[in-house]
């Protein structure tokens, strides 16, 4: 019996307004878009034009591996760290012992 209740409360994904949308409807509700194997959310499904204008600002960031939270205006030094390439893997962590150790 709890089963059928559950049935009747569960709401339908909604289409995609046009074929070419780039979010999809998660189930929580929202419009998302997984990008190199993360989940992003845009928005409610009652808006699925907001979601799209909420996926366009951060667009590019995203696409690019970058945070999109870091994509607003900072101070010079911000633009240098972030023009900077970030070492990746094993080269991390033995920069960060060279550091710690005196060695060069």
């Amino acid at each position: 019996m709890s089963s059928l209740k559950y049935l009747a409360r569960r709401r339908t994904k909604p289409v995609k307004p046009r074929k070419d949308f780039p979010l999809y409807a998660h189930r929580c509700g929202q419009w998302a878009k997984k990008v190199c194997g993360r989940l992003y959310y845009f928005g409610t499904w009652d808006d699925p034009v907001a979601g799209e204008i909420a996926w366009d600002a951060p667009k590019y960031a995203i696409l690019e591996g970058n945070d999109p939270s870091d994509a607003g205006p900072g101070d010079d030094d911000d633009l240098i760290r972030k023009a900077q390439p970030k070492p990746h893997g094993r080269t991390a962590v033995l920069a960060d012992t060279r550091s710690v150790h005196g060695a060069s």
